[in-house]
C-alpha cells in the first residue's frame, strides 16, 4: 500500500486529472469493447461539434459574428496539451483528441477567412499589391520571406490573409518544441505547459461573448455547437466533482459551463436580430 502511495504521489496534479489509474485485473470481451468506445467517443464526440459550425458557415456563406479567436484559444490549448504529453504521458485518448481539435481549427480558420462577410475575398481579388498577388500564387515564398504582418502586435488573428494564421501556427509550435527540447528534463516546464493549456481551453467561449456582444447578431454562430459544448462540459464537470478532482480543474471547467450558458442565451437573444 505504501508503494502505491508514493507512485501516486509522484504524479504531477495535471497529471492525475488527466489519467486513468489502470487495473491489473483483465478485462473480459465486453468491458473491453466498452473501454474501447468510450476512448473513441472522447476522440470524435468533440469533432463532431465542430462540424455543425461548419454546416453553418457553408449555409450562409459568411462567417461574421464567428469569433477567430474560438479557434486560436482551441488551438493554442490543445498545442499546449500535445507539448505537455511528450513530458508527461497522460493518456494517449486525449492526445489524439488534442491533433483532432488542432485539424478542425485549421479547417475553421479556412472557412472564417473564406467566408468573412464575402469582402475579404472580394477585397483580395481586386487588390493589385504584389505582396497579396504573391501569397496567393506563390504561398511557399512568402511565407519564407514575409513576416512583418504575422508579428504586428496589432495585426495577430485579425489578418485578411489566410496563409498568416498558418505562419503564426508555426511559430507557436516552433517555439514550444524549442522550449521543450530546451527543459525535455524539468518536470515543473511541462506541468506549468499543461496548467496553461487546460487555462486557454476554459476561456475558449469568452471571444464568442464578445463578438455577440459587440454585433448583437448570432446568425452565423452554431447553437447546436455551443450546446454539445455545454453538455460536453457538464458531463466533466459532474465527473471531476464525483471523483474528486483538485478543485482547479472544477472551478476551470465551472468557468466553461458558465461560459456556454452565456452563449446560448446570446443566440437565443439576438438571432432574430438583422444586419
Amino acid at each position: 500500500m505504501s508503494t502505491y502511495l508514493n507512485n501516486i504521489n509522484s504524479y504531477s496534479l495535471i497529471h492525475r486529472s488527466l489519467s486513468v489509474t489502470n487495473n491489473n485485473k483483465p478485462k473480459s470481451f465486453f468491458q473491453s469493447m466498452a473501454l474501447f468506445g468510450m476512448d473513441l467517443a472522447m476522440i470524435v464526440a468533440p469533432l463532431l461539434t465542430y462540424c455543425f459550425q461548419i454546416n453553418k458557415f457553408y449555409k450562409t456563406k459568411s462567417s461574421k459574428g464567428f469569433s477567430k479567436f474560438i479557434c486560436f484559444l482551441l488551438f493554442l490549448g490543445n498545442t499546449l496539451r500535445v507539448f505537455f504529453w511528450f513530458g508527461i504521458h497522460f493518456k494517449n485518448t486525449l492526445l489524439y483528441q488534442s491533433l483532432g481539435i488542432i485539424i478542425f481549427q485549421v479547417i475553421l480558420i479556412h472557412l472564417c477567412v473564406k467566408y468573412q462577410g464575402n469582402e475579404v475575398q472580394k477585397s483580395f481579388l481586386s487588390n493589385e499589391s504584389k505582396i497579396e498577388q504573391l501569397a496567393s500564387e506563390k504561398p511557399i515564398i512568402y511565407f519564407l520571406l514575409h513576416w512583418k504582418q504575422t508579428l504586428n502586435p496589432k495585426k495577430i488573428w485579425k489578418w485578411e490573409i489566410e496563409i498568416e494564421y498558418y505562419k503564426f501556427m508555426f511559430l507557436i509550435i516552433f517555439g514550444l518544441y524549442t522550449l521543450t527540447q530546451i527543459f525535455k528534463k524539468v518536470k515543473i516546464f511541462f506541468n506549468c505547459i499543461g496548467t496553461l493549456g487546460a487555462f486557454f481551453e476554459a476561456l475558449t467561449c469568452v471571444p464568442q461573448v464578445i463578438e455577440n456582444y459587440r454585433v448583437k447578431n448570432s446568425k452565423n454562430v452554431s447553437f447546436s455547437m455551443i450546446f454539445c459544448w455545454f453538455l460536453g462540459d457538464s458531463f466533466r464537470l459532474y465527473y471531476n466533482i464525483n471523483s474528486k478532482a483538485p478543485l482547479q480543474l472544477i472551478i476551470g471547467i465551472s468557468v466553461q459551463v458558465t461560459l456556454d450558458i452565456v452563449v446560448c442565451i446570446q443566440i437565443c437573444m439576438y438571432r432574430d436580430r438583422r444586419d
